[in-house]
């Protein structure tokens, strides 16, 4: 091969390995900002350590309930309301009281 067939070979390859690397960065920022998703039904909750917890992660709540206690979508609707939990404990446990065990 003539230089002239090598230098064209060689910025070929260049542009192919930057197109690559431009794709790769844009499929890794896409799956960053990706939302995370976690779907409660029923009782099957399940706490995650925060350290474990790398994106922002939003809670979906779904499910029928077992018609006793406390109201997944009544709970859901006093948090988004802004009520803390102790809040909401009480709101459907009245004449609870809570503290350290």
């Amino acid at each position: 091969m003539s230089v002239q067939q090598n230098l064209i070979a060689g910025v070929c390859v260049a542009i192919g390995i930057a197109s690559v690397g431009v794709s790769l960065k844009a499929g890794i920022d896409h799956f960053v900002d990706r939302d995370r998703v976690v779907t409660v039904k029923g009782l099957a909750e399940r706490n995650v350590q925060a350290d474990y917890v790398i994106w922002p992660v939003t809670f979906r709540v779904t499910g029928y309930g077992h018609g006793v206690g406390m109201s997944q979508y009544g709970a859901n609707r006093l948090a988004k309301e802004g009520r803390t939990w102790q809040e909401i404990l009480t709101w459907y446990y009245r004449g609870v009281t809570i503290g350290n065990a």
